[in-house]
C-alpha cells in the first residue's frame, strides 16, 4: 500500500466528482479491508459479534461487551485493585502526617520563640 499524499479540506470537500477519485477511494478501502483480514481484526470482530447474537440478552450494554471482549484479560487484574486501594489509603496518611508536621513545627516555633522571649 503506497502512502497517499494529504490533501487540503477543498479536496475532500470537492471530491467524489471525477471517476478517478472513486476509484482511487475504492482501492484505499479495499486495501484497508485487506490489511484488517491479514491481521485478523475482521476475524476477532465475527466472532465477537456472533456471540453477541446468539445471546441477545446480557446483564450489561453491549459496547461494553464489545470492548471487554476485544482487549485481553490482565491476570493481574485483583492485584491492582488491591494495589489502588493501598495507594489511596498511603496517600491520606501522607496528607494526615503532612498536616501533623506543619502543626508541630507550628508549636514548635511557638514554644521556641516564647523562651526565647524568657531570656
Amino acid at each position: 500500500m503506497t502512502n497517499q499524499p494529504i490533501k487540503d479540506k477543498e479536496f475532500y470537500l470537492n471530491s467524489g466528482n471525477l471517476f478517478s477519485d472513486k476509484i482511487g477511494h475504492m482501492t484505499r478501502r479495499k486495501d484497508f479491508r485487506e490489511y484488517l483480514d491479514r491481521k485478523g481484526v475482521l476475524d476477532k470482530f465475527t466472532e465477537i459479534f456472533m456471540e453477541l447474537y446468539e445471546c441477545p440478552v446480557m446483564e450489561f450494554p453491549n459496547i461494553e461487551y464489545i470492548r471487554k471482549m476485544m482487549v485481553k484479560p490482565n491476570p493481574d487484574e485483583e492485584k491492582i485493585s488491591e494495589i489502588k486501594t493501598k495507594l489511596v489509603e498511603a496517600y491520606s496518611f501522607r496528607d494526615y502526617l503532612k498536616t501533623e508536621n506543619e502543626h508541630l513545627r507550628a508549636v514548635l516555633t511557638a514554644n521556641h520563640t516564647m523562651s526565647a522571649e524568657e531570656e
